[in-house]
């Protein structure tokens, strides 16, 4: 990915003129990932909002339908860094995360941060919670 377009402009400040450096419109900023030389983007898009809520303790999950146009829109705009867990939505988060990205980006291009946990399924709490009558009310 390119480095972020950037122009500096001087404003007059206490000790003399200082510089200010400013973001151009329309442009990512980036940093390097450590010493492997690619650029990240400096926003990460978290897809804990992806997934299937009927696999998961939350019902305001967004579908892979609803999900794809805001990955596809998130890599638009230059990010091309994405936090998911196999715990969100019981792995459909990287699942939904997985396939948009095989459609609309070069792998060598992104960075997915993931995190793994030893506990995907639903606990006997998650259970409970899920299927207790007032539930919706309290997860909306």
């Amino acid at each position: 990915m390119p480095s972020a377009a950037i122009r500096a402009s001087t404003i007059p400040g206490k000790d003399g003129l200082t510089q200010v450096m400013e973001r151009e419109e329309g442009h990512m900023e980036y940093t390097k990932l450590g010493n492997t030389g690619m650029d990240v983007s400096r926003i990460c898009l978290g897809c804990m909002g992806f997934g299937d809520a009927g696999r998961w303790i939350h019902t305001w999950v967004l579908d892979e339908e609803n999900s794809r146009p805001i990955i596809r829109h998130a890599l638009d705009l230059g990010i091309n860094f994405f936090d998911t867990a196999n715990v969100y939505s019981l792995g459909a988060s990287e699942e939904i995360l997985g396939r948009a990205l095989k459609d609309f980006a070069n792998r060598d291009e992104v960075v997915i941060a993931t995190r793994s946990s030893s506990r995907p399924r639903c606990t006997a709490a998650c259970m409970t919670a899920r299927t207790a009558p007032d539930s919706r009310a309290r997860r909306s």
